[in-house]
């Protein structure tokens, strides 16, 4: 429709100059300068139109850079926060990582500490086991050292008075002969 309208108005100024031209050359220059009148009067609104066309397409071509330009940053800040957040995501994977490690570190530590516990405690029960069979072992010991010093001790009298008996027999003798 606007197409058809811009060839009807350049086909309307074609005609109106015509018109001037040939009243200019009829010499009827009342009516040329009608026609040139309108001539100029419609170039002028076809061209304030054309002028307002461009402006308004320099208005849609400006507002179109601008949402470009604002998509663009909106891309620009999507990726950067999307890298922010893959950073995030690889912090909080590592911090896991390194929890997990500690954990596993800890229940090592605890399992080593309760296996030493109970190495300990049954370490202390076998060596008051075998303190009490030390001093068992003593006891034994120092009952045999006393025995035999009993033992040492009758035999030193029984030898005296195996002793003094071969004396008394032997005194006999002499004194019998």
């Amino acid at each position: 429709d606007g197409i058809k309208q811009n060839n009807f108005r350049n086909i309307k100024k074609k005609y109106f100059l015509f018109c001037a031209e040939y009243a200019e050359k009829t010499k009827n220059y009342t009516e040329c300068f009608n026609y040139y009148k309108q001539y100029n009067s419609l170039n002028d609104s076809i061209n304030l139109e054309n002028y307002h066309q461009k402006m308004a397409n320099h208005n849609l071509d400006f507002e179109l850079l601008r949402k470009e330009k604002e998509l663009n940053l909106a891309v620009v800040k999507n990726e950067k926060d999307h890298i922010l957040m893959e950073s995030q995501k690889t912090q909080l994977y590592f911090a896991a990582g390194i929890s997990m490690l500690l954990l596993f570190l800890a229940l090592f530590i605890y399992r080593n500490y309760i296996i030493k516990s109970k190495l300990s405690t049954e370490l202390i029960v076998k060596n008051n086991e075998i303190i009490a069979r030390g001093v068992e072992l003593q006891k034994a010991l120092d009952e045999k050292d006393l025995m035999l010093k009993e033992i040492h001790h009758r035999v030193k009298n029984n030898l005296q008075l195996v002793s003094s008996l071969l004396r008394l027999q032997a005194m006999e003798i002499d004194d019998s002969k």
